[in-house]
């Protein structure tokens, strides 16, 4: 029995370090127009540490946790640099889903206000920042850019007179090569409200070209797809190869 407790506040021990240096290294999600801000602050408070950098050393929280189970210390010492390497690799994903399933959790005029762009940088884990349109542009050298739907990747959408800043939302279902279902925010007009997240919505490819250059989207008040097709410049993705670390968690 005491074994096994030894063993679950381990598991705990690390989910909260894994949560905290996520936490360091996620940028405040309320500021679409802004410059990364960090909670390091709160990562110290769970890491019950003066300085984030001290997780760059899987040797003294090793050592710590090698007094509380027994285990073998160069096992504990892999165990919780394997788990360093994987924060460093995920970044903030499990920090991302927590918020968002905070904001599926809200609805009506309780939910969160959002604007589209911080909302789709938090899912999808797209770190570019600005007006949703110049994400495209900004995107060139950094991430995967092309005009096939994959889950996870971001669909921006052009400016244009009634949008001008353009518009981003994060695809989280392929359905065909001509219809997807996006998770994103600050579209519909729901209960007199903008700002509102829409999980998993129809996206219409209504290009000539079979593109994605235009697309038509679900709008809320209509219950269905809206009447007017919006060009798009196409889909960005979460590397240069294309790969999406976000789509399974996305299509799940």
């Amino acid at each position: 029995m005491i074994a096994t407790l030894r063993r679950l506040m381990v598991c705990i021990v690390l989910k909260l370090r894994e949560l905290a240096a996520r936490i360091a290294d996620m940028p405040l999600c309320n500021k679409p127009d802004g410059h990364p801000l960090h909670r390091r602050s709160i990562a110290e408070t769970l890491l019950g540490s003066a300085t984030h950098p001290r997780l760059a050393s899987p040797q003294r929280p090793a050592a710590w946790l090698h007094s509380l189970t027994n285990l073998p210390l160069p096992a504990v010492t892999q165990t919780i640099g394997a788990q360093i390497q994987m924060m460093k690799t995920t970044r903030n994903l499990v920090g991302s889903l927590l918020l968002v399933a905070a904001c599926f959790g809200s609805t009506g005029a309780q939910a969160a206000s959002w604007q589209c762009a911080p909302f789709a940088r938090m899912i999808s884990g797209i770190q570019l920042f600005g007006a949703a349109a110049s994400w495209w542009n900004q995107a060139v050298g950094k991430y995967g850019q092309g005009n096939v739907p994959k889950a996870g990747a971001v669909l921006v959408f052009k400016a244009i007179g009634s949008m001008r800043s353009g518009h981003v939302a994060t695809v989280s279902q392929i359905v065909s090569d001509r219809i997807i279902k996006v998770t994103h925010a600050n579209w519909s007009i729901i209960n007199g409200h903008r700002g509102q997240v829409e999980k998993d919505v129809t996206v219409v490819d209504a290009s000539d070209a079979g593109d994605w250059s235009k697309v038509r989207v679900y709008y809320a008040p209509l219950k269905g797809l809206g009447m007017k097709a919006y060009p798009a410049f196409g889909f960005i993705y979460a590397d240069k190869t294309g790969a999406t670390p976000a789509a399974a968690a996305l299509a799940g």
